[in-house]
């Protein structure tokens, strides 16, 4: 009674003669796996190592250092040019006044020289009358050294 049906079997056997579905489910299944295994991935994100993350952490380190190095570079060649433009709007007013000064050293050193040579005028008039008055009192002196009532001068005394 191989394939005939049980006597009391209400579906009439119909369970029987159909093929085996678990082969089909556990094939359904398998095909499944890399669909269900792509969507794990996805879900689990990217799993970075400890190198990946130091490599991360360091390109970040460079790519904000060279921002601010082109931000240094940036801002000194502006400086430089406000320092150019600086130097060149206050450069001719500069020169004015060194010139200005050097002009004053120029009438300093001559007045300088009118007033030494001023000097040296009255120096030399004043020796020549100071040897003027020796030679008068040596001559007044001679005077009354030989006079038979000579009288010996005393020193003049200050007046107060």
């Amino acid at each position: 009674m191989s394939g005939a049906s049980k006597p009391n079997d209400p579906t009439g056997g119909w369970k029987q003669r159909l093929p085996n579905l678990s082969f089909v489910r556990k094939a359904f299944r398998a095909a499944l796996i890399p669909l269900k295994l792509a969507r794990f991935v996805e879900s689990a994100g990217a799993v970075r190592t400890p190198l990946e993350v130091q490599y991360a952490t360091l390109r970040d380190g460079n790519v904000a250092l060279s921002k601010l190095l082109t931000r240094l570079y940036q801002d000194s060649h502006a400086s430089r040019e406000e320092i150019a433009r600086l130097v060149d709007r206050a450069l001719p007013d500069m020169q004015a006044a060194a010139a200005e000064s050097r002009e004053e050293v120029q009438r300093l050193k001559h007045r300088y020289a009118e007033f030494y040579g001023a000097i040296v005028e009255q120096l030399r008039e004043q020796n020549r009358r100071l040897d003027e008055l020796a030679r008068q009192q040596e001559l007044i002196l001679r005077s009354l050294g030989h006079a038979p009532d000579a009288v010996q001068l005393a020193p003049l005394s200050k007046a107060g």
